[in-house]
């Protein structure tokens, strides 16, 4: 399913939000953000557990179209989404948008978890990320606003110290953070582009569609 922009006004990441409350919960809904530059099967992996342990009825997959915290991006915006289209196309459960390709100026997730709501009304919204980027929240903008505002699903693996996680649950009061441990293939789209460049076998960490698109546009070289 490919859910893309129609038009709706996203939310200005200067304001101050307010946690949002639903007196009747429908369903569950993750947002599951990031770069994809590749996407890979490590990130398919996570989404395949969080499914198996939870009780989630959907994941939003939303590629970074301007992601202010990183400077180095090796494909654009359209190649990447075409990269996670081919990945999800036989995915009845992964739904991608292009909310963020489409909207002007950075990628905030905070917005990005807003205009959810606004779409899929009624529904809890959580949003996935690793436990890096979660101990990374303090230098984003305005973190105070999106721990008060989001959910969020922390994962990380077996023997990962997490005792900074108790450290940003006390510097941020209202944080809703669940820390899952799931097992994962240890893979990086780092390690993918550098793989390609040095003539490496890539293949194996990639859905078959991703590496013949990779190929086909001589990406990463």
């Amino acid at each position: 399913m490919v859910l893309r922009d129609q038009g709706f006004k996203y939310l200005d990441s200067q304001l101050s939000y307010q946690k949002c409350e639903f007196a009747e919960i429908d369903s569950v809904i993750g947002l599951f953000g990031g770069t994809f530059d590749p996407i890979h099967n490590g990130h398919l992996s996570v989404m395949e557990k969080i499914f198996k342990e939870i009780d989630m009825e959907e994941i939003f997959v939303v590629p970074a179209g301007n992601p202010y915290m990183k400077t180095e991006i090796s494909t654009s915006a359209d190649e990447r989404f075409k990269m996670v289209e081919l990945a999800l196309e036989n995915e009845a459960r992964l739904s991608i948008s292009d909310m963020e390709i489409k909207r002007f100026g950075p990628s905030y997730t905070l917005d990005t978890f807003k205009a959810i709501q606004l779409i899929r009304p009624g529904e809890e919204v959580v949003v996935i990320m690793g436990l890096d980027a979660v101990l990374m929240i303090p230098k984003w903008d305005y973190p105070k606003e999106f721990i008060n505002s989001c959910k969020i699903i922390a994962i990380t693996r077996e023997n990962i110290k997490v005792t900074e996680i108790a450290k940003l649950s006390g510097q941020y009061k209202n944080a809703d953070i669940l820390l899952l441990t799931i097992e994962t293939p240890n893979i990086s789209s780092t390690e993918i582009r550098e793989c390609i460049l040095q003539g490496r076998e890539f293949r194996h960490m990639l859905p078959e569609k991703v590496a013949d698109y990779i190929v086909e546009h001589n990406l990463y070289l």
